[in-house]
C-alpha cells in the first residue's frame, strides 16, 4: 500500500514538474523530458528533498550537458540519439525505492 501511495506522489511530482499529463518509466530526463543545464541540480536537490533519496556520488555531467552544450542536445533530439546512460524515470523510481541515486546508476552501469 505505502509503495502504491509513493508512486502517485512521484507521478504528481514528475507531471508538475515537467508540466506533462502523462509519465511513463521509460522515459530519459534530458532527452525526453528537457533537463538540461542548471535545471539538472535543481531538480535533483527538489526531488531528493521529496523523497529522502541521497544524491551524493552521482556526477550529473554523465548523464546530462550543461547548458553549455544544449545545442548538442537539440541535434541529438532532431536525429533521434539518445544518450546510452541517460537517467530514466524508472532509475528515479527505483532510488526512491533504495534512497540512493548513485547506487541505482552504479547498478546500471553508469559512471556515477
Amino acid at each position: 500500500m505505502e509503495d502504491c501511495i509513493l508512486e502517485e506522489a512521484f507521478l504528481r511530482f514528475l507531471k508538475e514538474y515537467f508540466g506533462k499529463s502523462k509519465i511513463s518509466l521509460d522515459l530519459d530526463l534530458e532527452y525526453d523530458l528537457y533537463l538540461t543545464g542548471d535545471d539538472v541540480e535543481v531538480f535533483f536537490d527538489d526531488f531528493s528533498a521529496r523523497f529522502n533519496v541521497d544524491i551524493s556520488g552521482v556526477n550529473y555531467y554523465n548523464y546530462f550537458y550543461s547548458e553549455d552544450f544544449e545545442i548538442i542536445v537539440w541535434m541529438k533530439r532532431l536525429f533521434r540519439m539518445k544518450r546510452k546512460n541517460g537517467i530514466l524515470i524508472n532509475d528515479l523510481c527505483k532510488a526512491i525505492k533504495l534512497k540512493n541515486l548513485a547506487l541505482v546508476m552504479n547498478q546500471k552501469g553508469g559512471n556515477g
